[in-house]
């Protein structure tokens, strides 16, 4: 059987673009609470606590064996250690390039277009045991999550935000949905002409949060995302069926990752708005400034100086050479590697690597590492290093500006937040002993956690425009 292979981690850019999600169709996710947020627990009459997807995992296996899926028998769904974090996790050791698991097309639902997805599966949970995914639709906790969609526009989660997604709204796919443009309420994606019920608004979140751009694919929907720690690639037959792959060693007891964010594609922000938890390091942060906005249109020639690098800092004319810009040499002679410089588009900010190591303004090349391999801490440095070598001192005062402006502007201080989160996680302890202490409702906790996420990453930059060497556009060469 032919079929197309993705395998290196900087040449899988391409096919984890095409498996993760386009703006209106979400990313690959988990069923319900798996994944990465946390999930829960039924208690028995025994007094024992049973996961009720855990228990229903082997039920899943066997209807997707029994309609053409594989998957290897060293899967399961279990907690990622120390956590209450429930995913895919390797019961043995996993070597590298194992087939994990294979989805054939015919158990693929949909991948024409988000909103006859959305119908599709709307039919199918209407159909209940009759229709051919009963186990798998079975296989979900939709009610157990909650999305920063579902918060109350005038709650205190969303006054609490302080910052929205790039966007500028948390309510975007849903009001794309459900809008003019949408899929109900007369909208022009060829609803049913009435307002959103349950069932609808229940299929449209299940797509949301667990389709690719194929549609809605069992099993691998249900593996963690994490692209510092990603561990598997795709490969695609001609017929449209998707083989999962190891794409290193995967020991026991360790989840099993894909990616959410588009291979470098998504921001951290964006994931934010979509599934409500602030991803780990890597991060990948953008934000609105029209500072920053005028000098990328004021000066869009840049970009292409910074397609050249060297051991010493410089840069090639633009004026010279016209033609084909591959054919523009190095001043010492060598080749400009475009995929190393070439700028992302729309504008990232900064990729935050851990507490004290970003990269600012990251090329396509740095932000194409994200899920599509593990690199050390070691590695990321190297190659920021490189990169901050080839900026412009004045484009990183640029955005040393926009974050400061942006970071005094918010309501709060990192220190005050941190203060706050502190605070509830002692009031939670006393609520375990007395019902009557009040702790913070967990929507507005994790606006709290994503705005502290976001003030790092301002203050992050900040500090790195500080510290490093950049190139001075204005030295002569």
């Amino acid at each position: 059987m032919a079929m197309r292979t993705f395998h290196s981690i900087f040449a899988v850019v391409s096919i984890l673009y095409y498996f993760a999600p386009l703006p209106h169709r979400g990313a690959v996710n988990a069923a319900a609470s798996v994944g990465s947020r946390t999930s829960s627990v039924e208690s028995t009459n025994g007094g024992v606590d049973v996961d009720p997807l855990i228990s229903k995992f082997p039920i899943l296996v066997e209807w997707f064996r029994r309609h053409g899926g594989t998957i290897d028998d060293r899967v399961e769904i279990g907690y990622e250690s120390g956590t209450n974090i429930r995913g895919t996790i390797a019961n043995a050791d996993i070597p590298p390039d194992t087939v994990i698991m294979y989805v054939p097309r015919s158990l693929i639902m949909g991948g024409v277009d988000w909103c006859p997805d959305v119908e599709t599966l709307r039919g199918e949970i209407e159909l209940g045991s009759r229709s051919k995914w009963h186990e798998y639709l079975d296989f979900d906790d939709s009610s157990g999550s909650r999305l920063p969609l579902e918060w109350d526009r005038n709650g205190d989660a969303v006054r609490e935000l302080q910052v929205h997604p790039p966007d500028g709204n948390i309510y975007h796919h849903l009001d794309w949905f459900a809008g003019e443009w949408g899929c109900v309420a007369g909208g022009g994606g060829g609803g049913r002409g009435k307002e959103m019920t349950d069932l609808d608004f229940r299929a449209f979140k299940i797509v949301l949060t667990r389709a690719m751009d194929e549609g809605l694919v069992p099993m691998y929907d249900l593996m963690n995302h994490h692209n510092g720690k990603i561990n598997t690639y795709i490969k695609v037959d001609d017929e449209g069926g998707v083989y999962v792959v190891s794409l290193l060693d995967i020991p026991a007891g360790f989840p099993i990752y894909n990616t959410y964010g588009r291979s470098g594609l998504q921001s951290t922000n964006a994931l934010f708005g979509i599934y409500g938890f602030v991803e780990d390091y890597p991060q990948l942060w953008q934000w609105s400034d029209d500072e920053l906005d005028r000098l990328s249109e004021e000066d869009e020639h840049h970009a292409y100086d910074r397609y050249v690098t060297f051991d010493k800092y410089y840069y090639y004319d633009n004026d010279e050479n016209d033609g084909d810009d591959d054919e523009r040499p190095y001043h010492s002679g060598g080749w400009a590697n475009k995929l190393d410089l070439e700028p992302n588009s729309p504008l990232y900010e900064v990729l935050v690597i851990s507490p004290t190591l970003a990269a600012l303004l990251p090329t396509k090349h740095l932000t194409g590492v994200l899920g599509n391999g593990q690199l050390s801490v070691e590695g990321w440095r190297k190659e920021i290093d490189y990169h901050h070598a080839t900026l412009h001192s004045s484009h990183v005062d640029s955005i040393y500006d926009s974050a400061m402006r942006t970071l005094d502007s918010l309501p709060t201080t990192i220190e005050e937040d941190e203060e706050i989160i502190q605070k509830h996680e002692m009031v939670r302890s006393e609520e375990l002993k007395d019902e009557r202490v009040n702790a913070i409702p967990a929507d507005t906790l994790m606006a709290i956690k994503y705005r502290l996420a976001f003030k790092k990453a301002l203050r992050l930059t900040m500090d790195v425009a500080t510290r490093e060497a950049f190139y001075n556009e204005t030295d002569e060469l």
